[in-house]
C-alpha cells in the first residue's frame, strides 16, 4: 500500500488511481514522499490431514518402491 509518513502518524493509501492521487497529495502537502511496498504477508497454515502413515506424508514417504 502506498504509506505517506506524516508528523502525525502513516497513513496508508489504496493502490486504485484515487488512492494513489490522494497519497501524492498528502505527501506534497507535508513535503515528503510516499512509500510503496510491493508483496505482502502470506500466511502459512497447516492442512489437517486424516489419516496416518503414507497417506499424510505423501507418496514416498515409504520410499520409491513402496
Amino acid at each position: 500500500m502506498p504509506k505517506v509518513r506524516t508528523p502525525s502518524g502513516d497513513q496508508h493509501f489504496s493502490y486504485d488511481a484515487p488512492g494513489r492521487a490522494a497519497a501524492k497529495a498528502t505527501a506534497q502537502k507535508h513535503g515528503v514522499e510516499v512509500e510503496y511496498h510491493a508483496g505482502g504477508k502470506v500466511n502459512k497454515r497447516k492442512i489437517k490431514v486424516r489419516g496416518t502413515g503414507a497417506a499424510t506424508k505423501g507418496l514416498w514417504a515409504r520410499g520409491p518402491m513402496a
